[in-house]
């Protein structure tokens, strides 16, 4: 794969253990802390030199491209604009060999947009590679919750 880097996108600090209830600093020494399980959630984004950037939220634009049908609606969903998710769109078009939305216009007949084979191709190696991620993250997510405090 040449000139495809996958690098995990930094992530703020997790909370991985505390009251549930949320009073972790004013609890009563008698009464237990209940710990919450370590949770590790990579996040990809793979670059492609200065032509190309996909990651989570390209991804998730895809899926809701995907079940929606439409440009319009996805963005909705994912509370961006209308002209964001067209321009992430045609970065994707123009990224790879082949475009990953068939896009059609509005108008009367309402228009409408659907993933290509090879969009759909693209979104389920993004998650592929996502899953293989958190695989190879456990059995050190394993080592690192038995370091942190209860």
């Amino acid at each position: 794969m040449r000139g495809i880097s996958a690098t995990p996108v930094a992530e703020p600090p997790l909370v991985v253990r505390g009251l549930a209830s949320g009073l972790a600093s004013r609890h009563h020494p008698l009464m237990p802390v209940k710990p919450t399980s370590l949770s590790i959630d990579p996040r990809l984004r793979i670059n492609y030199g200065r032509r190309l950037a996909f990651g989570p939220g390209k991804a998730e634009l895809l899926e809701h491209i995907e079940r929606t049908g439409s440009i319009r609606e996805a963005a909705r969903a994912m509370g961006m604009s209308y002209m964001r998710a067209w321009t992430l769109v045609k970065s994707l078009d123009r990224g790879f060999a082949e475009p990953l939305v068939n896009k059609s216009r509005g108008g009367s007949t309402r228009g409408g947009a659907t993933l290509t084979k090879t969009g759909r191709h693209v979104l389920s190696l993004y998650r592929e590679m996502e899953a293989a991620s958190k695989v190879a993250v456990h059995a050190a997510g394993k080592k690192l919750n038995r370091l942190l405090k209860p």
